[in-house]
């Protein structure tokens, strides 16, 4: 589903990076943890608030609303908290849920034929909460997660048009290297392969 920014593809398309407006100030740390399946219904609600507000006005409302019903009910979240491979961490600031990575180790993209690699199949900051550097925090997890496992690769797929995204995955080490279909409803696009290979 579509990381940042975000399936016949599951990966999220990913965080648009948003300043806070002049009359909010950003809480200096946010505090992660691993989500239990206690925690599916607050995990699926913003899973939910923050798929729409990315996509809300940018896709056909119905295939937004289809997808939401299909992939981030309550009861699919916690199928999959409680499936091996499946690894979710939420952000909370001032205790208040603000976004979420989800990590995924049972798929192997095309160009990645070789070597144990990491999925970051979703990874979302409400709007109000970018450019905290939640997002930035998250993806430390993932990589770290991927180096303590001892992969070889941390790999997504983005929309080719989120260009907010791309621009925060290269800064995070990311590179474009393949293309893949999203059919997303009745909508096809396309999107991007990125890969961070694992230093050691």
């Amino acid at each position: 589903m579509r990381n940042s920014g975000l399936t016949k593809l599951f990966h999220p398309p990913l965080e648009r990076l948003f300043s806070f407006p002049p009359t909010m100030k950003a809480p200096s740390t946010p505090t992660i943890a691993r989500v239990t399946a206690r925690e599916a219904g607050s995990l699926a609600a913003l899973a939910r608030d923050s798929f729409l507000e990315t996509y809300g006005g940018r896709t056909d409302p119905d295939n937004l609303r289809l997808y939401v019903d299909t992939h981030l009910t309550d009861e699919r979240i916690r199928t999959e908290l409680e499936t091996p491979g499946f690894d979710f961490q939420l952000a909370r600031l001032a205790d208040e849920p603000a976004g979420y990575l989800k990590l995924r180790r049972d798929r192997r993209p095309k160009g990645i034929p070789e070597g144990n690699c990491l999925q970051v199949e979703r990874i979302y900051v409400l709007r109000r909460f970018q450019g905290s550097g939640i997002g930035s925090t998250l993806m430390d997890i993932a990589l770290r997660s991927a180096r303590d496992a001892g992969d070889s690769v941390v790999w997504l797929q983005v929309w080719a048009q989120n260009a907010e995204a791309i621009g925060f995955y290269q800064s995070k080490g990311f590179r474009i290297y393949e293309t893949a279909a999203f059919e997303f409803g009745n909508e096809r696009t396309e999107d991007f392969l990125m890969r961070f290979d694992i230093p050691y």
